[in-house]
């Protein structure tokens, strides 16, 4: 018999993997195209700390049993002849390649809208205490919003476009401009 762990595992966890990388990322999409992954090099980037329903983004923070299992799951799916897999399998596998190569998947991360889409940025842990100090509900509360101004460039994942930081110039809390003005 199954243990309840293996049973989440393949219930709960596995489909969650899928969905982060298949649907989690495909909302947040770039028309730019890349060379080697990486491009627009030392862009100055601005916009807004945002909040979306679902989001995982990296194993920064995670428990490290069901990191090595994820991981043991998509090493395994990348054994696997490829005529086998599934389009959702060949698509989750070359985002999780690119993270890996980047050295992204263990960083954290946070959404940031700005005027043209939504992207994930990824941050080293110690600049990320100065975004990680703001939540969703205070912010609505106070009627704020945090602005985000940094120094990144951006990587092709494939289908989608993500930030790497690597200087974060301001983090301003500010009260929120009606659309009227």
């Amino acid at each position: 018999m199954a243990s309840i762990a293996d049973r989440f595992f393949h219930l709960i966890l596995k489909p969650f993997i899928y969905s982060f990388f298949i649907f989690g990322f495909m909302n947040i999409c770039s028309a730019a195209d890349s060379i080697d992954n990486v491009f627009l090099k030392d862009s100055v980037i601005k916009g807004v700390l945002s909040f979306p329903n679902f989001s995982w983004g990296s194993y920064y923070g995670g428990v490290d049993s069901i990191i090595i299992r994820a991981d043991n799951e998509l090493d395994r799916l990348e054994q696997t002849d490829s005529a086998l897999l599934t389009p959702n399998d060949v698509e989750t596998l070359n985002i999780y390649g690119r993270l890996r190569k980047t050295k992204l998947l263990y960083r954290p991360f946070f959404h940031l809208q700005t005027d043209s889409s939504e992207y994930i940025v990824y941050i080293d842990s110690l600049a990320y205490e100065n975004i990680n100090i703001y939540n969703k509900k205070e912010l609505e509360k106070e009627n704020s919003i945090v602005e985000i101004e940094l120094i990144g460039e951006f990587i092709n994942l494939g289908s989608f476009d993500v930030i790497k930081c690597n200087k974060l110039l301001r983090v301003r809390k500010m009260i929120k401009q009606s659309k009227g003005r």
